[in-house]
């Protein structure tokens, strides 16, 4: 089962704090919507992670962007990071995107994710399995030449 949306209802009421807190930010009404995580407990704790300063980016690629666009990350922008459930959890600014090939992720790149998948290995062992089954429906599958792009954010709202 995918991630529930948040409601406008919800998405207004966390902006509203969102700019109270950051005066002179430049927050929209219509902001990209993101949830990490593949099931409830998951992007419960990457919402926390991303709070606490813990997770500082995240990754995706290209193939998923062009049947996606509203996925795709630009510099910049706000995005509303909300849990499985659909509730807003936090406020990010992108500050940075990488592009590079999947084979060319490294250590130094996955140091920005969650504790746990910070090893290269363990950051494969969990983006292989989650990119190849949205990939499937595009025909496509994670490959050496698989363009990746590295999204450094940080958190703006709330801050620890």
């Amino acid at each position: 089962m995918p991630a529930t949306l948040p409601t406008p209802a919800a998405v207004k009421s966390f902006l509203d704090k969102a700019r109270a807190a950051l005066p002179g930010a430049e927050i929209g009404d219509s902001l990209r919507q993101r949830c990490i995580g593949f099931d409830t407990v998951s992007a419960n704790r990457i919402c926390d992670y991303v709070i606490e300063g813990e997770k500082v980016g995240t990754f995706s690629t290209p193939w998923l962007h062009k049947a996606h666009p509203q996925m795709k990350p630009e510099i910049g922008e706000y995005v509303l990071l909300h849990n499985y459930d659909g509730e807003p959890r936090a406020l990010l600014h992108t500050r940075a995107l990488d592009l590079m090939p999947f084979k060319d992720v490294n250590g130094t790149h996955t140091a920005i994710d969650g504790p746990s998948v910070r090893p290269l290995e363990a950051w494969r062992n969990v983006h292989v399995p989650y990119w190849n089954g949205l990939l499937a429906p595009l025909g496509k599958t994670v490959s050496d030449d698989m363009p990746v792009i590295v999204e450094r954010f940080t958190c703006v709202f709330p801050k620890k």
